[in-house]
């Protein structure tokens, strides 16, 4: 791990940082090798948080997760996820929103587009696409 850093607190305990899911974590010891053990053991903690979390949240929260990462991240300017957000609200006032992730399959996504008769192209277009982010992911992760 090349982004991390070691130094001595004023309180002679040792600090070490680290970037973890682009987020700065610290962890505390008394030598380098029992900081290196802590920052292993909290990667596994984090890991093991983020997996439990995965497979508990419903379709609705996990759009609004990828909006949160995608402006996080910096990979969307406001506008755009303004634009997420409103897509997230759209899945999550359908029947899909609140069923779990990882229980989402074409036949849901299909039934959704059924149920979504009435708005434009472009609005069940985006929020397809989004859902169909969804479906990758779980199929990474494993679910």
């Amino acid at each position: 791990m090349s982004d991390q850093s070691l130094r001595a607190r004023k309180n002679g305990l040792l600090e070490l940082r680290f970037q973890f899911h682009n987020k700065t974590v610290s962890v505390y010891g008394r030598t380098p090798e029992e900081c290196l053990k802590k920052r292993d053991k909290k990667i596994e903690e984090m890991n093991q948080i983020a997996v439990q979390t995965k497979n508990t949240e419903s379709v609705y929260q996990t759009c609004l997760r990828l909006c949160s990462n995608a402006l996080q991240y910096g990979n969307i300017h406001k506008e755009g996820h303004k634009s997420m957000l409103r897509t997230a609200r759209f899945i999550g006032r359908g029947s899909i929103g609140s069923l779990p992730t990882e229980d989402l399959d074409a036949g849901k996504i299909e039934q959704f587009i059924a149920e979504s008769a009435g708005y434009s192209e472009y609005t069940i277009k985006k929020a397809i696409h989004m859902l169909n982010k969804i479906r990758e992911e779980v199929k990474k992760s494993g679910c």
